[in-house]
């Protein structure tokens, strides 16, 4: 899976879940992103390393099940018994709208249409809903050669009279169980949490690992690889803002 990004007058690439390393790619923008197995062929690019949780979508549904925390189970059932739904869309720039009111309010990078169009052949949107509302709403990338699809977004309602924390943390967990039971029985191999810091250090990305290994997923390291130029491009676009309003390369 690969596809290009353009940065005003800049065009860079992305090449994930495999390393296609060629002597040419030295001159160019290029990342090798989620990469398992170390390559030492790749001495001029920076290298990466982080953490991750996968499931292994192989195993029968019982056991993948069984292997949720129990209060994912419950809280998972008590989402359905409350009538929230499940729901596959293409909407972009509706999910670009709900994505940046939850990350501007969290604090963190916004996502863009365009940034989302550049995914497309690789890109699942999906929303958890009660009565039209929706509650939750969740991006994936996949690739089929690979096997792995690998969560990107995760966004929720910010709590308000009508939908309280409670609902709304249900519906975020029934939204990613059901995810993970619809790759499965879509073909998939590998669900992937897309990151984790590990150890966490931070108060925040403690609670965002804890909340992942709730799911029962494997610990993983990979490698990300860079070129010198994608590597200068990524820590401009991270210092400088210069890509938009807190958006990543």
């Amino acid at each position: 899976m690969h596809f290009y990004k353009k940065v005003y007058f800049l065009k860079s690439w992305q090449y994930w879940f495999k390393d296609e390393w060629k002597l040419a790619h030295f001159f160019s923008f290029v990342a090798f992103l989620h990469i398992k197995k170390r390559n030492k062929k790749n001495i001029w690019c920076f290298q990466e390393n982080y953490f991750t949780l996968e499931i292994d979508l192989l195993k029968d549904w019982d056991t993948i099940n069984y292997n949720f925390a129990k209060q994912i189970r419950q809280q998972t059932t008590q989402a359905v018994q409350e009538g929230i739904i499940y729901k596959f869309h293409e909407d972009i720039k509706g999910f670009e709208t709900f994505f940046n009111e939850f990350a501007t309010n969290k604090g963190i990078f916004l996502t863009s249409e365009r940034r989302l169009q550049e995914m497309v052949p690789y890109l699942k949107l999906v929303y958890a809903m009660k009565d039209e509302t929706i509650l939750a709403a969740h991006s994936y990338i996949f690739d089929k050669d690979a096997g792995i699809v690998r969560h990107f977004h995760s966004g929720t309602r910010v709590a308000d009279e009508q939908f309280d924390n409670k609902i709304i943390g249900k519906a975020n967990k029934f939204l990613t169980c059901k995810c993970i039971e619809h790759f499965k029985n879509e073909g998939f191999a590998t669900f992937d949490f897309g990151g984790v810091e590990y150890p966490p250090v931070e108060k925040i990305t403690a609670g965002i690992y804890n909340y992942k290994m709730l799911f029962g997923g494997t610990l993983v390291i990979c490698y990300n690889y860079y070129t010198p130029l994608y590597y200068l491009l990524k820590f401009a676009g991270k210092n400088f803002w210069f890509l938009g309003k807190k958006t990543t390369v």
